[in-house]
């Protein structure tokens, strides 16, 4: 059974860059004090930076096919991209609770879950071995299939609904 996407996925998917390069630009800036004050440790900052900007990479190529992808970004698994953008939900949501009139919040939010229905709707090739920052070239495979099917299928999906709406 195929869970419909909730909205925004398949209408504002080009959105997910900016937000997701916005995240991992704030990482990169917090995370190195957060390390230097005792609050975390290098290596957990080192490994949410490179997802967050693996995530970002992902957004930014399939928004824009000129775009190569860098190699080193490419072995970001589908555990990874989730865990990671649900612990990006959970802090939008908290805000949300403090602010909850803010529609700055809101829409990432909505953002958030509507990328979040696109990392679990591709699936993680069995052949993936993984390794800390450098994966087996068959580990690139999910975030390279993402970036390269991810327009196409968003105009194939949105058609696919609008027939049913018609029918």
């Amino acid at each position: 059974m195929t869970i419909a996407p909730p909205p925004l996925a398949l209408t504002h998917w080009h959105d997910f860059a900016p937000l997701t390069q916005r995240i991992a630009d704030e990482r990169a800036r917090v995370y190195p004090a957060m390390v230097a004050a005792g609050n975390m440790l290098r290596s957990e900052a080192d490994r949410l930076i490179y997802v967050a900007r693996a995530i970002a990479e992902i957004w930014a190529c399939a928004h824009n096919p000129q775009l190569h992808p860098q190699r080193r970004l490419m072995g970001l698994t589908r555990d990874q991209a989730i865990t990671a953008i649900d612990t990006m939900i959970d802090n939008i949501a908290h805000r949300l609770r403090r602010k909850p009139d803010d529609r700055g919040y809101q829409q990432q939010l909505d953002l958030l879950r509507a990328m979040r229905w696109w990392h679990g709707h591709y699936p993680q090739p069995r052949s993936y071995r993984e390794r800390d920052f450098d994966p087996a070239p068959s580990g690139k495979v999910y975030a390279l299939n993402m970036l390269l099917n991810i327009a196409p299928d968003a105009s194939q999906l949105a058609a696919q609904l609008d027939g049913k709406e018609a029918a």
